[in-house]
């Protein structure tokens, strides 16, 4: 059962992690686009608009990773473990 929660965990992580990761890197550059003035602000605005829907929706399905992430640790037993928590 163990491996079958860490494999869904980090999964999940690769698939939901990197998505909103990405577009909320490239967020800045197509809200700056958007504000100025220019034949790009157009398509600008539209990539806003996806990024923020791709941000908003991932965000939501994301909170998966730390639940299966939590969910993995108490089946394998390991939730008391010094390297599991970071706290000095």
């Amino acid at each position: 059962m163990a491996k079958i929660l860490l494999s869904i965990h980090v999964l999940a992580a690769i698939l939901l992690i990197g998505p909103v990761t990405i577009a909320a890197g490239l967020f800045p550059r197509y809200a700056r686009q958007a504000l100025a003035d220019g034949p790009e602000q157009q398509s600008a605005e539209g990539s806003v608009r996806l990024l923020h829907r791709i941000c908003r929706v991932y965000a939501v399905v994301g909170i998966s990773v730390p639940a299966f992430g939590i969910g993995t640790a108490e089946v394998m037993g390991v939730m008391g473990s010094a390297w599991l928590h970071d706290a000095p």
